[in-house]
């Protein structure tokens, strides 16, 4: 709570993605295919005379076949892609489209490990600052004393946060990563990568390539949001903060809500509302306060003894949050995603024109 305290009011706030997607950038999709169109239509009705004049049987066939591509074509770019981007904007989950929801998810995620991370090492330094306790009682001159009180325990428990500690950081890493690629799949694909599909889909020799170009940008634009969105309702239960991108700033996750408020309710089962129940607990803790500062004269070991396993009950929350996020969001969430992304473009691009190299793709991803 203290590592809450002092770090949610100072976490950076994001970088806003590029979420080119629903802003539709400076590229004039429709005149650049008109304009392709137009020129392939010249290609073509100069290749009808010409086979009219060779009196070419097959002239009619591939006419036909060239014109059905044409409108083909003009549906995708007039129908299909505003489809695509006004569905993909205006489903929302909550208050957010997926792009929303993804950015806000790896955002909540990096901040959640940074706490987390932060919680760990202070608990190693706690835990270590105990191993080296000395407890000494020598009343009258006589007594005993104990070195490294807490040595047994902390050998169990380093290796354990070391551990954990290695896996937040290859998952904000991960994380980090996924997002660079997010900001330029929703900026770069419909900024570069679908305005040239859209071209080459307009001629006769690049048609193929083209249209693997347009499945390939609108597979990696809406598929790898809508994955990241279905991971972040995997995870959401066991992020610490979240980014609210209406108010611009963090907040504690509900999920982390909730178990704060049942931990509450564990510790006073009472209603606090309750003004006798108050007054009551009110009363109750100024006595244990002082018979508290009374026995810490006499008996300091036995509240450093309380001290080490409140802190080590502290440092176990964090390790099984630092588990579920390091390995689990940041290490296999990632690679399952990979595959999925892999399939899933892969049936886009053989949609829309030629199927894509999958060994090709892999080494890409």
């Amino acid at each position: 709570m203290i590592v809450l305290a002092v770090g949610l009011p100072v976490l950076p706030p994001p970088e806003p993605a590029v979420l080119t997607a629903c802003n539709p950038p400076n590229v004039d999709f429709l005149g650049l295919s008109f304009l392709a169109l137009i020129v392939s239509s010249f290609y073509i009705l100069f290749f009808y005379f010409w086979g009219k004049l060779t009196s070419n049987p097959n002239t009619d066939v591939w006419v036909k076949g060239e014109i059905y591509e044409i409108g083909a074509t003009a549906f995708i770019v007039l129908l299909l892609l505003p489809l695509f981007l006004n569905v993909a904007c205006a489903f929302k989950i909550g208050d957010y489209n997926i792009f929303e929801t993804a950015s806000a998810y790896l955002e909540s995620l990096k901040a959640s490990i940074t706490i987390v991370m932060d919680a760990l090492a202070g608990g190693y330094a706690a835990i270590d600052v105990i191993a080296s306790i000395s407890i000494k009682a020598h009343p009258f001159g006589l007594g005993l004393s104990s070195n490294d009180v807490g040595a047994g325990i902390v050998a169990l428990w380093k290796p354990i946060i070391l551990q954990i500690t290695n896996a937040l950081t290859l998952g904000y890493i991960f994380a980090s990563a996924q997002t660079v690629i997010l900001e330029y799949f929703t900026y770069g694909m419909i900024t570069k990568i679908l305005p040239l599909g859209i071209l080459l889909r307009s001629f006769t020799p690049t048609r193929r390539v083209g249209g693997m170009l347009i499945g390939l940008s609108l597979g990696l634009l809406f598929l790898y949001p809508l994955i990241l969105t279905l991971n972040y309702f995997l995870v959401k239960d066991y992020l610490v903060v979240s980014w609210n991108q209406k108010s611009n700033a963090w907040e504690l996750d509900e999920g982390f809500k909730t178990v704060l408020e049942d931990i509450g309710k564990s510790l006073i089962p009472f209603d606090s509302n309750d003004s006798f129940w108050r007054n009551f607990f009110h009363i109750a803790g100024e006595v244990v306060s002082i018979l508290a500062s009374i026995l810490f004269m006499f008996t300091t070991g036995f509240w450093f003894v309380l001290l080490a396993l409140g802190i080590i009950m502290i440092v176990w929350g964090a390790i099984v949050a630092g588990a579920y996020l390091g390995v689990v969001a940041g290490i296999i969430l990632p690679a399952i995603n990979a595959v999925i992304l892999i399939q899933g473009v892969r049936y886009f691009t053989y949609l829309f024109g030629e199927e894509l190299d999958i060994t090709t793709f892999t080494r890409l991803v």
